[in-house]
């Protein structure tokens, strides 16, 4: 399994083949790509057990659900579509059609090509697309790959049509002096705007807060997160970012008016502390954790605490990070835990009584929510329609207010889900990952 900023490649499971035959049945997805469109659920599962249980071939899923939306593989020379010598690979994919214009399948295709030559030790990758697929020729460009021959009235077997096809070919001396120049661009533009702002009254209306960046599905929810900030200044809340467009931030306030289940005093409260993309490697959740860490010192904090958890899950902080610069586990239920950094012997920060019943009375499925984090606002009303349509009870608890916050009967940073009375994740849910989640 690998992972990247957005996305998750795994091997296939039989249970993904509802959501393998909801894109691989589109006529505009396969045949472009040389193969038919599947014609039911049942076939998508036999293609599963037969093709795509091939080695080094992985799902291609979201983050957020872990739900397949497209596919992508190494091909072994003895599989490959043209001749290649037995050092190299040929790399394939797809995607579903809902996904396109994202940039998914270029950012899948960069981590198997590290794959194929750090770990699998390659010589060289092929790639290869078909007249007329410019979207596949775009993402091979934009990944590194040089056009090497096309190949002629070449017959498309599980088609059974002629076509012509154009093979890349991609070195792994070019990847290396690609992924260099790349590495040399982000360098320099990060040593050139090595600059931070904080939000404050004055600049947040003009300033992005880095979460959902140009995704218009979740702008109301980017107001509803600036609305909550701007209350949230006035009780000492840092939301400190990188002067760029990315997800490159660190959020915290006073434990006292932290929105968490968590009691304390003289602590601060880190909510997030995020840096993705090309941003990533380059010491900057480490500058930005260090000006939190010497801003608490400064304000005569007693030291300063975050939610993590013992194993990695979303929407929490990285523990073996934190544990970096010095931060201990102060109390824990279950798989998450409190860590602080402590710079006196005051009593340390505690998780509520309430967060540790981790269970309620009501059976049906019940989220608790809040404006802390962008993404919720859409996820909310998206779950509420699917509810509706489908006549399934679904309660909705919103966390408007400190005093909400400081009874949650959960671990709590801005969502939480439980089914039949039992807390069962933090993770932020759609529609498609309700489902996959209640069966």
């Amino acid at each position: 399994m690998f992972e990247t900023d957005r996305l998750v490649l795994r091997e296939w499971k039989e249970t993904d083949a509802e959501s393998l035959y909801e894109y691989a049945k589109k006529p505009d997805v396969g045949p472009i790509a040389g193969w038919p469109p599947h014609t039911s659920v049942q076939n998508s599962l036999e293609i599963i057990r037969n093709v795509l249980s091939a080695d080094e071939t992985y799902a291609v899923c979201l983050k957020e659900d872990n739900r397949a939306i497209g596919s992508i593989g190494l091909i072994f020379p003895e599989q490959s579509h043209t001749k290649i010598d037995e050092k190299e690979l040929e790399i394939g994919y797809w995607i579903g059609k809902p996904f396109w214009g994202n940039g998914y399948i270029p950012e899948a295709v960069r981590e198997l090509q590290r794959h194929a030559f750090e770990d699998l030790k390659c010589t060289a990758l092929w790639c290869g697309y078909y007249d007329g697929n410019d979207k596949s020729k775009r993402c091979q460009e934009k990944c590194g790959f040089v056009y090497h021959h096309t190949e002629k009235n070449k017959m498309c077997i599980l088609m059974s049509d002629l076509r012509t096809e154009h093979f890349t070919y991609l070195t792994k001396e070019q990847w290396e002096k690609h992924e260099n120049k790349k590495i040399g661009l982000y360098a320099e533009r990060i040593t050139k705007m090595n600059e931070y702002i904080n939000l404050t009254l004055e600049n947040i209306e003009k300033e992005h807060i880095c979460c959902a960046l140009g995704d218009k599905k979740h702008q109301a929810g980017v107001e509803s997160k600036k609305k909550w900030i701007k209350n949230k200044l006035n009780d000492g809340h840092v939301f400190r970012k990188l002067n760029d467009r990315g997800k490159i931030f660190i959020e915290y306030e006073p434990i006292e008016t932290a929105w968490v289940p968590i009691t304390g005093k003289n602590y601060e409260y880190i909510y997030c502390l995020w840096v993705a993309g090309c941003f990533k490697g380059k010491g900057i959740a480490g500058e930005l954790l260090e000006y939190a860490i010497n801003d608490s010192k400064e304000k005569g904090m007693s030291g300063i605490c975050t939610l993590c958890s013992k194993k990695k899950k979303p929407f929490m902080g990285e523990k073996k990070f934190f544990e970096h610069y010095g931060f201990k586990v102060i109390d824990s239920i279950n798989d998450y835990e409190l860590l602080a950094l402590c710079f006196d012997d005051s009593e340390m920060p505690k998780l509520t009584d309430s967060a540790k019943l981790m269970e309620i009375d009501n059976t049906d499925f019940t989220i608790y929510y809040s404006p802390e984090c962008p993404y919720v606002e859409y996820e909310v009303k998206e779950l509420s329609e699917y509810a509706k349509e489908n006549n399934i009870a679904i309660n909705f608890i919103k966390i408007d207010s400190l005093e909400k916050a400081k009874n949650v009967p959960c671990v709590f940073n801005n969502w939480a889900n439980f089914y039949k009375g039992k807390f069962v994740s933090n993770t932020i849910l759609n529609a498609n990952s309700f489902k996959k989640l209640i069966g």
